[in-house]
């Protein structure tokens, strides 16, 4: 009973911690896909917006999810796709 109990725990513990890590990953080809015609990161992408390669360091998660819909074209985007490259853009420190 107790190693399924430490076996439950462990693996809470791995889902909490690798869903960011998920949300990032995915936001980044739904950036690409949705974002990179204007914005760039790293060298690569748009130039009509500004470079987003560092603005996890200067805007909070919330702050970029409130951000993201109010871009041009971006207001139908689903909330799973809002967050996903919210979490991406938040990493990018």
């Amino acid at each position: 009973m107790k190693k399924i109990i430490g076996l439950l725990i462990v693996s809470f513990g791995l889902i909490m911690f690798s869903a960011p890590t998920v949300f990032a990953a995915s936001g980044a080809s739904l950036f690409k896909a949705n974002c990179s015609m204007c914005h760039a990161i790293n060298g690569q992408g748009g130039k009509m917006a500004p470079n987003l390669s560092h603005i996890g360091s200067k805007m909070s998660l919330s702050a970029l999810e409130a951000k993201i819909p109010t871009m041009p074209g971006k207001a139908g985007l689903p909330k799973s796709t809002v967050d996903s490259i919210a979490n991406y853009l938040e990493s990018l420190k």
